[in-house]
């Protein structure tokens, strides 16, 4: 009697499904969990304008309009629930996000560490809101931009190149940096 190697490939696809699961970065964290960007960045909704658009913002200072990442109709301050059907993108923060990106991405850490894993080339800076399987390439609207390595694993300082086709806000929600780069982010608004 033949006996089917259906079970045995399905356990392994499980397997495997699992161990890539397990190498992906978490998507929440502990309120408590200061060192780490949690899944729905907070945002602060401003006050809506006359249309009835609330801005939404990183940091809760008014009169920034870099910081103004964009505009919904549907007030959140969980960037989670926003979705691109109900949203427009601030052209000013986009622009605000990729100059400090290409300011701080060759001191991120966690950028510091792939690029010693892979030496050489161009490496995407990944949108932590859903981030790929280990070794596997983000979608095209969750690579923010790359950098450029030296050949000896270092990021080359001032390399960054943004992607066009990153979105801002995806069905999975506002994009999320690593927390060295939010933090950079944050600490820009206050610096203007």
């Amino acid at each position: 009697m033949m006996r089917s190697a259906l079970p045995a490939r399905a356990l392994r696809t499980a397997a495997a499904t699992a161990r890539s699961a397990a190498l992906r970065r978490p998507l929440a964290t502990t309120p408590n969990d200061a060192n780490d960007t949690p899944l729905g960045t907070p945002v602060h909704p401003l006050p809506a304008d006359a249309t009835g658009r609330v801005a939404v913002s990183l940091v809760s200072k008014a009169g920034l309009a870099h910081a103004v990442v964009g505009w919904t109709r549907t007030p959140t301050s969980n960037g989670a629930d926003l979705r691109p059907a109900d949203f427009a993108e601030n052209p000013a923060f986009v622009a605000h996000l990729h100059k400090v990106l290409k300011d701080h991405a060759h001191e991120d850490k966690d950028l510091i560490a792939l690029a010693k894993h892979q030496k050489i080339g161009w490496m995407h800076v990944a949108d932590q809101r859903n981030p790929p399987p280990w070794g596997r390439i983000p979608d095209p609207d969750d690579i923010i931009g790359s950098v450029q390595l030296d050949g000896e694993g270092k990021i080359q300082a001032h390399s960054y190149q943004p992607m066009p086709t990153h979105r801002i806000v995806s069905n999975h929600g506002l994009f999320q940096l690593s927390p060295f780069l939010h933090e950079k982010l944050v600490q820009s608004f206050g610096s203007k």
